[in-house]
């Protein structure tokens, strides 16, 4: 799920949890990440099939990605890598610490320009999410010099007392879905 032309092309990862930039290289070749595929499999091979089965079509104004975490950094490289298919971002939590400033610029800049799209990144306030502060600071910053606008098509919501885990997610996806299909 790691959005792996960044890292492929560059941005280095950040490795554990201290927080400490990597002196070497990682114990694994990052000619091994599969971000790529696991997008182009969702992307040509998954959407399609389940809208086929459903008897649905692909309008792409009506069509997001959304994920956690890593599912996060996926999700939003996903709509820099096929912005004429996803028009909306959801991302939960993301996984900013694995590259730091680097790939949050990185990450960003690769987003379309606002106009068709909307970006929702949230995070919480304890474990992992409260090390997210600083860089999804960042990243909204970039996302508003791109154009996109708080309360039009960019929502960065913090939820005080949520944590890095399904059940924190789920106490507010309904808010994200709602943002992805209003405004």
């Amino acid at each position: 799920m790691a959005p792996q032309d960044i890292f492929t092309n560059g941005v280095l990862p950040v490795l554990g949890h201290s927080g400490i930039w990597p002196t070497t290289k990682p114990t694994f070749p990052l000619s091994e990440l599969r971000g790529n595929a696991y997008l182009e499999q969702i992307t040509r091979s998954i959407v399609p099939t389940i809208c086929n089965h459903l008897g649905h079509e692909i309008i792409p104004e009506h069509t997001a990605m959304l994920g956690a975490s890593m599912g996060g950094l996926a999700t939003l490289n996903g709509v820099g890598k096929y912005p004429d298919i996803y028009r909306t971002a959801l991302a939960f939590s993301t996984h900013w610490t694995v590259g730091k400033e680097p790939l949050v610029k990185e990450l960003m800049t690769r987003l379309p320009r606002a106009g068709q799209h909307k970006i929702w990144m949230s995070r919480g306030t304890k474990s992992h999410d409260k090390k997210y502060g600083p860089y999804q600071e960042y990243a909204n910053n970039l996302a508003i010099s791109l154009g996109y606008r708080y309360g039009h098509d960019l929502a960065t919501p913090i939820f005080n007392r949520t944590t890095h885990n399904e059940r924190s997610w789920a106490s507010y996806v309904n808010q994200a879905l709602r943002f992805w299909v209003t405004n």
